[in-house]
């Protein structure tokens, strides 16, 4: 992470819904630049309902994190979130009304802070799936009973991050060839 005076953010999450539909069940890490200094944290959300911060949950530069959601049947959710390198998880159920099941996501972006749209913090390189983090049946998903890495579902979709200007601030990679992982690069801030 590369903080300068300005302030900049960056959250990095899994999770389900969203990309179609207005719910979405999600945990994972975000990482607030101020005065030139990173401040880490995790947190976990079933919109529409705030997203909470995991009180106690420590994060630093270069962990692995892992997040499972998964659908427990009416409107409940559970969500699992660990930090492999430090040894430490943390479970949570939650309920969420009207969830179509729609999508399941690993999803880099700049979050939304007080209403508004923050600016991109320089983050380098992220890692996501088990081709990166060697962690097993990351970035996979649950359809029907078969489980599979989300390159073998047709309906992949990549997003580039971009200003509203159409420049170009985060790049995805394409899926490694056993469609389990990829990567996303900074690229530029949206200042």
């Amino acid at each position: 992470m590369t903080c300068t005076k300005q302030t900049t953010y960056v959250a990095l999450w899994a999770g389900l819904d969203g990309y179609n539909d207005s719910t979405v069940e999600q945990a994972g890490i975000a990482v607030e630049c101020s005065g030139g200094k990173p401040m880490y944290w995790s947190w976990y959300e079933f919109y529409p309902s705030p997203s909470v911060e995991i009180s106690g949950f420590t994060v630093k530069p270069g962990d692995v994190i892992y997040v499972n959601v998964t659908y427990v049947g009416g409107n409940s959710f559970q969500i699992t979130i660990k930090d492999l390198t430090r040894n430490e998880a943390y479970t949570v159920t939650g309920s969420v009304s009207g969830a179509l099941l729609s999508s399941a996501e690993c999803i880099l972006e700049r979050p939304t802070v007080n209403g508004q749209l923050t600016a991109l913090a320089n983050f380098g390189t992220a890692y996501f799936g088990q081709d990166y983090t060697n962690v097993m049946g990351t970035c996979y998903a649950t359809v029907g009973g078969s489980t599979a890495a989300f390159g073998n579902y047709p309906s992949t979709v990549e997003i580039v991050m971009t200003a509203y200007n159409g420049k170009v601030l985060a790049q995805p990679s394409t899926l490694t060839p056993d469609g389990s992982s990829f990567t996303v690069t900074y690229v530029s801030s949206d200042k």
